[in-house]
């Protein structure tokens, strides 16, 4: 029997016993792992593994998200930020959130110390969503160009949702919008020489997003307030370091649960795209399930967590990481008292030319509309080219 085989065959034995597991709700202690380049799809058996418990298990991204909130008084909701598709599932989520027990959705793109100004524009009082105050806050965020149509989307969407309630009765059930973030600055970051003063910044931002949190989760019981928390991936993971999913999860227990949205990360998220099938939306829980025990061993982040289930406890695929599109720059975001900002970070992040000669915010910021333009369209185009080449 050749090397290869044996892999196969040890691979299908061990997903054998994992499903049956699985099924029982129970996994064992010691398990073992099984690294995704070793695992052959084209045997009808081993996809059949993961295929009959996605139809049996998975459900709509949206209903799998909500039903979390059934066992679980936190969802931290992990994202690779900037992507279109991303944000239009927060705001899909908003008018439903409070009917699941949901009252705070926490934002990581919004400071914590701005929250009167969040609560005076999202709490639905005004007859009219307050964009404009809304931009100035987003202008003075950690990231000088986090000008994003589909970010402040889902404030509006927070502030509709509240001000239809109030419309509605007399005591209205309100979903707060929540700042977490600090007020850190990524220009001063990147012009800070000292790796030390660096990683203080980082610990600090950290402890402040958790502090953040923490102040809405209330004593446990079965009519405990809910929060849901939008926020990057990197944080949420809640078997390592000392990020915000990880020091939550060690106060709050099993009252807290992660789920990433799905993203670009190798042959992880390619194999999953290939299980699902059809470009299908899917949500899924990863902890518990014939997924839990994958490892990839050319992916950095399995040199800190050992299995996928310690990287992510739940996993929504909203489209293929191929299908997924930057999301729209706000025209005029940039003005003239962030426009030094904006560029500096604009040039480093490769958005325009470092020998570009822009002198004006409105330059930069048509500049800026450019890049993410160009970056959809470059997309799309490979999106179709490689689907004439399947055809």
């Amino acid at each position: 029997m050749t090397p290869s085989r044996v892999r196969v065959d040890v691979a299908r034995h061990c997903l054998s016993s994992l499903l049956a597991l699985a099924t029982c709700g129970v996994v064992p202690a010691q398990s073992t792992k099984i690294d995704i380049g070793a695992i052959d799809l084209d045997d009808a058996e081993i996809k059949r593994t993961y295929t009959d418990w996605l139809e049996s298990k998975g459900r709509a991204p949206l209903d799998y998200v909500l039903a979390t909130f059934e066992h679980h008084d936190v969802v931290l909701l992990g994202e690779h930020h900037e992507v279109r598709q991303n944000c239009a599932f927060v705001t899909a989520l908003v008018p439903r959130l409070v009917k699941a027990g949901v009252r705070v959705l926490a934002s990581e793109f919004y400071p914590s110390s701005r929250q009167d100004d969040l609560d005076a524009i999202a709490d639905g009082r005004g007859e009219r969503f307050d964009r404009d105050r809304a931009i100035a806050i987003s202008r003075e965020v950690a990231w000088p160009t986090w000008g994003y149509v589909e970010y402040l989307a889902i404030v509006e969407a927070v502030w509709k949702a509240n001000h239809e309630e109030r419309a509605r009765t007399a005591e209205p059930r309100l979903l707060r919008f929540v700042g977490i973030d600090s007020d850190w600055k990524q220009v001063a970051l990147w012009n800070e020489t000292s790796a030390a003063k660096r990683a203080e910044a980082f610990l600090a931002r950290e402890q402040t997003m958790i502090a953040s949190v923490a102040k809405h989760i209330a004593p446990a019981g079965d009519d405990a307030p809910k929060v849901l928390v939008h926020c990057g991936f990197a944080h949420t993971v809640t078997a390592q370091g000392v990020r915000l999913g990880t020091v939550l999860r060690k106060r709050y227990g099993s009252r807290v649960r992660q789920v990433v949205l799905h993203h670009e990360f190798g042959s992880l998220s390619k194999t999953i795209e290939t299980l699902a099938g059809d470009g299908r939306a899917i949500g899924f829980d990863v902890v518990e399930s014939p997924f839990a025990h994958w490892t990839d061993s050319t992916q950095m982040a399995f040199r800190f967590v050992d299995s996928f289930d310690k990287l992510a406890e739940g996993w929504v695929v909203l489209a293929p990481a191929s299908a997924l599109r930057p999301v729209h720059w706000i025209p005029g975001f940039v003005d003239d008292p962030h426009f030094a900002d904006a560029l500096f970070v604009a040039r480093r992040r490769g958005w325009v030319d470092k020998d570009d000669d822009i002198g004006a915010a409105d330059e930069l910021d048509a500049k800026i509309r450019d890049h993410f333009e160009r970056k959809a369209n470059d997309l799309d185009r490979a999106a179709r080219v490689g689907g004439k080449k399947q055809g």
